[in-house]
């Protein structure tokens, strides 16, 4: 009896080893499933709805690169649409950092949809003497 358990001993820590071990895994596993979202997805945050539609063109004349109209005054809730009329790339980048798109190709369109108002000057990083202004009223 003596050496049928010492030969059992080995069997029975690897087995309580690994009982242990998919214990562990299976705790794991259903405790990260309660945290990983298995609930329905939430809906999008439906974005507003723009009280009007302006368009801004990059146009060039001789030439010479300039957006058009170069000031621009809108209401609050107003979505301007900067549509690149040239073969060139460009950029509209606000003065302080409120909306800024790096490469706008050629036929490409950049949206913005002005929430408050301001004054908000911009400019083209590629054509610096590029600039505009759109000021937002209440």
């Amino acid at each position: 009896m003596q050496k049928y358990l010492s030969r059992l001993m080995p069997r029975i820590r690897f087995l309580w080893g690994a009982l242990s071990l998919a214990s562990a895994v299976t705790l794991l596993l259903v405790a990260c499933a309660g945290s990983s979202g298995v609930s329905s997805p939430a809906s999008p945050t439906p974005s507003p709805t723009p009280v009007a539609v302006v368009n801004v063109k990059i146009v060039e004349k001789n030439g010479v690169y300039a957006f058009e109209p170069v000031t621009l005054s809108i209401k609050v809730g107003t979505q301007v649409v900067w549509v690149n009329d040239t073969p060139t790339t460009h950029t509209v980048t606000s003065d302080t950092g409120v909306f800024e798109i790096d490469n706008l190709a050629a036929k490409q369109t950049f949206k913005f949809l002005f929430s408050k108002p301001g004054t908000y000057p911009y400019y083209c990083n590629f054509h610096t003497y590029m600039t505009g202004t759109i000021i937002v009223k209440s």
